[in-house]
């Protein structure tokens, strides 16, 4: 009943530690065909070491001649919804949850974007950040994370340098410029 999963969700949040955050499915294949891959990937997941999306690493190819996709659903240590991801197979992910994000912006003059949950998200899952156009655009895509800018605008600013401002548990701040790369662990 509703009720019994209110209840478990309600104990399994409340029993977490802050550090570990909770997953909730895998599922490995692409398209309509999706193979159920929680289970193996559980450890990977806990364990928050470095893994390559792989038959390898998933437990077998469950649909040879396609390039697949590991998706993801998972609370993130500060989320109050499960955040998903979808990672392509040949992508290394390197758990890093060790970062909580509060707030993240990026942009220029009076155009500014909110990517709290796209940097919470990177981290999570590669443990870095990469203030890029080309690179918000693809954690979009693999985060599901909302729009970030409207249809068919590729720079929020263009011909401007983007500049970025994360702020960590602790009220640690980050700033930096367009290009960079910034490390989870920078903001520890």
């Amino acid at each position: 009943s509703m009720a019994n999963i209110d209840t478990t969700w309600d104990r399994l949040l409340s029993t977490r530690s802050s550090r570990t955050p909770l997953l909730i499915s895998a599922q490995y294949g692409y398209e309509n065909h999706w193979k159920d891959v929680t289970q193996v990937f559980q450890p990977l997941f806990t364990q928050g070491t470095a893994v390559t999306v792989s038959n390898d690493a998933l437990g077998g190819d469950p649909y040879p001649g396609h390039v697949k996709t590991l998706k993801i659903r998972y609370w993130q240590l500060s989320g109050q919804h499960p955040a998903e991801a979808a990672v392509q197979e040949g992508r290394e992910l390197r758990f890093d949850f060790s970062s909580e994000v509060h707030e993240a912006y990026y942009g220029a003059a009076s155009q500014v974007y909110d990517i709290t949950a796209l940097v919470q998200s990177a981290f999570d899952m590669f443990g870095s950040f990469e203030a890029t156009n080309a690179r918000l655009r693809e954690y979009h895509e693999m985060f599901n994370a909302g729009t970030l800018l409207p249809p068919g605008v590729v720079d929020p600013c263009p011909y401007v340098v983007k500049i970025f401002c994360i702020v960590c548990a602790g009220r640690r701040v980050y700033m930096g410029k367009e290009g960079e790369v910034v490390l989870s662990s920078m903001i520890q």
